[in-house]
């Protein structure tokens, strides 16, 4: 699932009727399960990006120390690399890779969606606070307290 996809359904699902109050109160289950479920996707996605991320890095420093071997090198599309690179510069080659900045970035944004559904989770939480608020307050308004 996409970020944006994620703040589209937020969008809709944060909205309440005031008038429905009694309904709306009926929905946080549903919603609470609907984004239980995104969360639980999206970590596992991550632990599969961050696996993948460390099997990477892994073979970029085979690569950039001139150990892969040619099976490897031709099943990724890769040339041997040619550079004489020292063993303290190596984590900048590694850093630098077009791969594992493409990599990183992913483990990034999965990173960014997971800390949204969580913080999608706290509202759906606190909603019934919320909407217990509200009614409170209608009754202030009335006299009825």
């Amino acid at each position: 699932m996409q970020l944006n996809e994620i703040y589209e359904l937020w969008d809709v699902d944060s909205h309440f009727e005031r008038d429905l109050l009694t309904e709306e109160t009926l929905k946080i289950p549903r919603l609470h399960s609907k984004y239980l479920r995104i969360l639980s996707e999206e970590r596992i996605r991550l632990k599969t990006y961050e696996s993948n991320y460390k099997k990477l890095f892994r073979l970029k420093h085979e690569y950039y120390r001139g150990d892969l071997d040619h099976e490897t090198l031709t099943e990724r599309g890769w040339k041997q690399n040619p550079l004489k690179i020292l063993r303290q510069d190596l984590d900048m080659y590694i850093q630098q890779d077009d791969d594992i900045i493409e990599m990183s970035y992913k483990v990034t944004a999965q990173k960014e969606k997971i800390s949204l559904v969580e913080s999608i989770m706290q509202q759906v939480n606190n909603r019934g606070y919320q909407i217990k608020s509200i009614i409170d307050w209608e009754r202030f308004k009335e006299g009825l307290n």
